[in-house]
Formats: structure tokens, C-alpha cells, sequence
């Protein structure tokens, strides 16, 4: 007796994330670094992380060239799972004027790094 198989496409199971986690890693990205660049990386990272119906939509996020585009589609993967979740619908999550460096502050190319060799 064989054993069915269970068919890849069927239904938005078998994601690993979830809508939620997808904007929050879009979120965390566009605010940490701030460029399309990051985006296409991060979507491409999850691309085989979201449930199948999305992951045609990730792939093509990643590869699409036009910077523009790929922002103006984090910002609305970002707003519409905020919506949809009744976090804060009244605000729009808006792109950071200057990127940060990680730290939270702005990146202004002056900070001093910290030498790891200790001095004795």
C-alpha cells in the first residue's frame, strides 16, 4: 500500500514565516539599513521561508532591479500586515532620512572604530 503524498501548493501552510515575520524582518531591514539593496537580500533569504503561494512574489523581489519598486513593495508588505494586525492603522511606517549604522544612530562615516587587540 503507497503511501499519498502531500501536494506542495495546496494550501498557505507550510511557510516557516508568517506574514508578521516577513514585515518585521522588511521593517528591521529598511530601518537598520535603509536601501533597496538590503530588501532584495532579505527577500531573497526568505524566499524559501514563506508559505508557496509567496514565494513566486519573493523571488521576484529579489531580482527586480528598479530601486524604487522594491522599496515601495517592503513598505507595503510592512503597512498592510500592521494593518491587518491592528498595529498602529492610523501610522504609515515611513523610510529613514539617513541610514543607521545599526546602532540606532545615524551612519556619518565619523565614528572612531574600537580596536580589539588588548593592550597590556
Amino acid at each position: 500500500m503507497k503511501a499519498t503524498t502531500r501536494r506542495n501548493y495546496i494550501t498557505r501552510a507550510g511557510g516557516q514565516y508568517g506574514p508578521d515575520d516577513v514585515a518585521l524582518r522588511f521593517a528591521l531591514c529598511l530601518r537598520i539599513h535603509g536601501t533597496a539593496e538590503s530588501i532584495r537580500r532579505t527577500a531573497h533569504e526568505l524566499a524559501h521561508k514563506v508559505c508557496y503561494e509567496h514565494q513566486p512574489n519573493m523571488k521576484l523581489l529579489s531580482r527586480t532591479k528598479d530601486d524604487d519598486r522594491v522599496l515601495i513593495a517592503a513598505l507595503n508588505i510592512i503597512n498592510r500586515c500592521c494593518d491587518l494586525m491592528g498595529i498602529a492603522p492610523d501610522q504609515r511606517f515611513q523610510l529613514n532620512e539617513e541610514p543607521t549604522n545599526g546602532t540606532g544612530r545615524e551612519n556619518t562615516g565619523t565614528e572612531k572604530r574600537s580596536s580589539t587587540k588588548n593592550h597590556r
